[in-house]
């Protein structure tokens, strides 16, 4: 597993624990210059885990990234697949462990993508924890044409439009990554869609970090089409006009708006990921534990 992070303390730890339970063997990550602690539990993670750090404090360039750390993981590390992850998102088997997923005749795989919604009372609370979100949304709208300006109006709310999948793949045949991870260049042709794993999706957690995540990645939308990333596109132009916060609080669920979306069948309660995190066990507990 390859990930690029920048300021993700509050989520990194309990993303490489999560994954090697899921039976991922090697990280290999790029820190792009945090200030908050990440580098720092990085390093704490290195006697526990096959994981490898490297800095890289220039322009965040994903896809250039992305494949220096896939070839990095094929030639140091003995990798055999990949998934090119993002420090808020889980990738979470339906059976067995990922490794099962890992098949020749089927070497590059694309799974689905599904965002959890913090409701307001959460994430007001001091201790609050992303994983202490579990409303999921189970059925999104749908496709949303991209509206970047952020006095556009959406069609639905944009954080329960259809986000497009991930893939993990064979690191033989292997020629790009394109940019998100939504889609690779690979010997071996289109990506097979699975359903045999999903990919939960914590990308609204409390204020703190949204904003770091618009402020830091915000000057490197210039590099991708326009199309490409354009909630964040958006999120950005509102944090230079100042309305970021009333932005980011639109994302949150009220009392009644959970209410509506749960009757309506739009979000459900998951607590697959919270449970992990909340388990009694002492290895459980550890944040070391494989």
């Amino acid at each position: 597993m390859s990930l690029i992070v920048r300021d993700e303390a509050d989520i990194i730890r309990e993303n490489i624990k999560f994954h090697a339970q899921m039976g991922v063997d090697a990280f290999a990550i790029i820190d792009n210059g945090s200030t908050d602690g990440t580098r720092e539990i990085l390093h704490s993670l290195r006697s526990y885990y096959d994981l490898q750090v490297f800095d890289d404090r220039g322009p965040f360039e994903k896809e250039r990234q992305s494949m220096l750390l896939a070839e990095h993981l094929r030639q140091h590390q003995h990798a055999d697949w990949l998934i090119s992850n993002d420090a808020d998102e889980f990738w979470v088997p339906k059976s067995g462990d990922l490794k099962s997923l890992t098949n020749p005749s089927t070497p590059v795989l694309i799974a689905g993508r599904y965002n959890f919604l913090p409701r307001t009372e959460d994430v007001a609370a001091d201790d609050y924890k992303f994983y202490q979100t579990t409303m999921l949304v189970d059925k999104p709208y749908g496709e949303q044409p991209p509206a970047p300006d952020p006095n556009e109006p959406l069609l639905f709310p944009i954080m329960l439009r259809t986000f497009p999948g991930k893939i993990m793949c064979a690191l033989v045949g292997l020629e790009h990554v394109c940019n998100g991870n939504h889609q690779v260049r690979h010997a071996a042709g289109n990506a097979c869609h699975t359903d045999e794993a999903v990919i939960y999706h914590y990308h609204i957690r409390s204020y703190k970090y949204f904003e770091s995540k618009i402020r830091n990645h915000g000057k490197s939308l210039h590099m991708t089409a326009s199309e490409i990333c354009w909630h964040l596109r958006r999120w950005y132009a509102a944090y230079l006009g100042g309305t970021l916060r009333n932005e980011y609080e639109s994302l949150l669920l009220s009392e009644e708006q959970a209410r509506i979306l749960l009757a309506a069948g739009v979000i459900r309660e998951e607590r697959i990921i919270a449970n992990f995190f909340e388990a009694k066990s002492p290895a459980a507990q550890s944040g070391l534990s494989r």
